[in-house]
């Protein structure tokens, strides 16, 4: 139920998880009401506590202890989060780690803000990522100030794989000249497949459908949303220092 969510996210800040299986038995609601109105500005009961967060440091800098387990969804909801931080590093999870798997999630009638202005690394899901993401559904709305976000995933540190996920939310950069915005994940230099994106990502610079900014390779992906922004943006990708584009197209319409 929502205090077991509450108690693993608590937990996190003492144990990384690595080696154990953390499995949703059922759906869980953290606040009645919609992601809507949360982001017209009515105020939900609950807040969030990322997962892998320990605390805050200097400049809104979060502190981390990277979750490095396995979270299987089970296929089961999350639901009702209602989440706005000036912290750098946010989500569901704040960081997960080079061994994490994070799968078989939905995560429906969320509410995501971001203020940190700067690489954020924001997303519904994850933050800042490692490991591997697969099978993950999120229609959260995102909204954000600063770079390196996404609907799903703010920013990968490294290697991590992002495996048949969809974003059907809305995500929207309110800060000026910011970059690498994206519905699955603003930046990285991961492998991403058979990645799906409807709804609209409206970004800075480097605004891609399913990646802002990608430094690896998408294979099999699938954009159909409008994607906005000022400079670089692309339905699936925005803009590429190395990588390749595979197999993917795009349906949306983009300026």
């Amino acid at each position: 139920d929502k205090g077991d969510l509450y108690g693993f996210a608590e937990l996190s800040k003492e144990t990384n998880f690595a080696g154990k299986t953390v499995k949703l038995a059922n759906d869980i609601i953290i606040n009645p009401g919609s992601a809507e109105d949360w982001a017209n500005g009515e105020k939900a009961d609950n807040t969030w506590m990322p997962i892998g967060m320990t605390g805050v440091g200097s400049n809104n800098y979060a502190t981390l202890n990277a979750f490095a387990g396995t979270f299987d969804g089970g296929m089961y909801t999350i639901s009702g989060i209602s989440y706005t931080t000036p912290i750098r590093y946010s989500g569901l999870f704040a960081a997960t780690g080079s061994t994490a798997t994070v799968k078989n999630l939905k995560l429906k009638n969320s509410y995501f803000k971001s203020t940190f202005a700067g690489y954020s690394y924001f997303g519904s899901v994850v933050g800042s990522a490692q490991g591997t993401f697969d099978s993950i559904y999120s229609d959260a709305l995102v909204v954000v100030n600063g770079d390196a976000a996404g609907g799903l995933v703010g920013g990968t540190q490294g290697s991590a794989t992002i495996n048949n996920c969809m974003y059907a939310g809305t995500f929207t950069n309110s800060g000026t000249n910011r970059q690498a915005h994206g519905g699955i994940v603003g930046y990285t230099e991961g492998f991403l497949k058979s990645c799906f994106v409807t709804g609209s990502v409206n970004g800075s610079v480097n605004v891609g459908g399913v990646a802002g900014r990608l430094d690896n390779i998408a294979e099999n992906c699938f954009s159909d949303t409008f994607v906005q922004g000022e400079e670089h943006v692309g339905g699936i990708v925005g803009t590429m220092n190395h990588g390749s584009i595979k197999h993917s197209y795009s349906m949306g319409n983009s300026k």
